[in-house]
């Protein structure tokens, strides 16, 4: 506290997915707390190596934003960029192979490809002022064990026929003959959640339905990327199929393992990147918040790993969520993890639309509704009471 009497709150939350970007939200969470005297507030917006992480990480940077003409998660042609800061190449894998809502998929979750986010990373390792490569494998909508992402980068893959496989999930079992593309600049991926490639919490069992794969489908096709797998690890001579990540991005995160990248925690690299984890040291709160607090954010998403990073500075977490969906255990195991609370948008019902339109305004609201008083009662211990008591009036609590 600068002069004994102010009262840090540190703000990090993800974006609401739909609804607002992630310093939006951070910005809404600052203005529910606004007008409480000895409050100071800090922003510090998280991404989770998902949607949206290059922005984060290039924010306040100068960033060169590059365009490229890929495919699409069901091989169509489209747009997509990947940002250039300094002498580093921030590529969102949602940008080439994101994920594609049903009513715009052509067919089933079976053919898609990560051959877009491949084609993305080899522009960036041909330019010649990019000198690493970060990879940011959050929401995609390919479930192709990374083999897409193989041929764009420039391997091979080809059947017993030794002619060329088309890049898409449902060709896994063909693939017989392969030769590796080789990383010619050091290469970081962040993973936005914790699963391994294959078996009950793997990639295609977890994330496939989602994603288009029909659910009879899930143990014909997980038998195809074991296949898959087994190639790979043969030409590149690995053992990465337990390697945390390795089923991010419907197993991109295993292909690019096993070509020897970095896999990393996005939300932890993030927390790092932007200064987040010195920031909470003596802070007296800490806010984050998903548009989801689910099972899922258990697994190293941004609500998880801010709280674990504020629990070993001894700060306590408020959580503010569109959405809770957590069972009883989830609930037990986020207090096991340090979360204080978790505070809903919502208290009535409230039409889907035009809750993501006024996202922000929302979050504001809770913010000011759920805290404004239980953070008088804890900033009181510190500066006293008269200008408190003096401002109640004014922020209606």
């Amino acid at each position: 506290m600068d002069d004994g009497r102010n009262f840090r709150v540190v703000i990090a939350p993800d974006a609401f997915k739909g609804g607002a970007d992630a310093l939006s939200v951070a910005h809404a969470m600052a203005r529910g707390l606004a007008g409480l005297p000895g409050v100071v507030t800090e922003i510090f917006p998280m991404a989770d190596g998902g949607e949206g992480t290059a922005r984060i990480l290039a924010h306040g940077q100068h960033a060169i934003r590059h365009t490229a003409t890929t495919v699409d998660a069901f091989s169509r042609p489209h747009k997509a960029h990947w940002l250039q800061v300094g002498s580093t190449a921030i590529i969102e894998a949602a940008q080439g192979s994101g994920y594609v809502p049903p009513e715009d998929r052509p067919s089933d979750g079976t053919y898609t490809t990560s051959l877009g986010t491949g084609l993305l990373i080899a522009a960036a390792m041909d330019d010649v002022h990019v000198t690493q490569v970060l990879v940011c494998l959050g929401g995609t909508g390919s479930s192709d064990g990374g083999l897409g992402l193989w041929v764009g980068m420039g391997g091979t893959a080809r059947d017993s026929s030794d002619a060329p496989i088309d890049p898409l999930a449902c060709h896994l079992a063909a693939v017989e003959h392969l030769s590796a593309p080789v990383l010619r600049k050091p290469m970081i991926a962040l993973y936005d959640v914790a699963v391994p490639l294959m078996g009950p919490q793997g990639c295609l069992r977890m994330f496939g339905p989602q994603k288009g794969v029909p659910v009879d489908k899930i143990p014909i096709m997980e038998s195809d990327l074991a296949h898959w797998a087994s190639k790979v690890q043969a030409v590149t001579v690995t053992d990465v199929l337990d390697v945390p990540g390795a089923g991010a991005a419907g197993g991109m995160g295993f292909m690019l393992a096993a070509l020897g990248a970095t896999l990393k925690r996005g939300a932890e690299y993030v927390a790092q990147s932007t200064g987040l984890v010195e920031a909470l040291t003596g802070a007296d709160l800490c806010l984050t918040g998903e548009g989801s607090i689910d099972a899922q954010s258990l697994q190293g998403k941004v609500v998880a790993t801010v709280t674990r990073i504020a629990c070993n500075h001894s700060v306590p977490v408020v959580a503010v969520a569109g959405q809770i969906q957590l069972s009883q255990e989830n609930e037990r195991e986020f207090s096991r993890q340090g979360l204080t609370a978790i505070v809903g948008i919502l208290d009535a019902p409230y039409p889907v639309a035009r809750a993501l339109l006024d996202t922000t305004t929302l979050v504001e609201t809770a913010v000011h509704r759920a805290l404004g008083m239980g953070l008088i009662a804890l900033i009181k211990k510190k500066v006293g009471t008269t200008v408190l008591e003096e401002s109640l009036g004014d922020r209606g609590v």
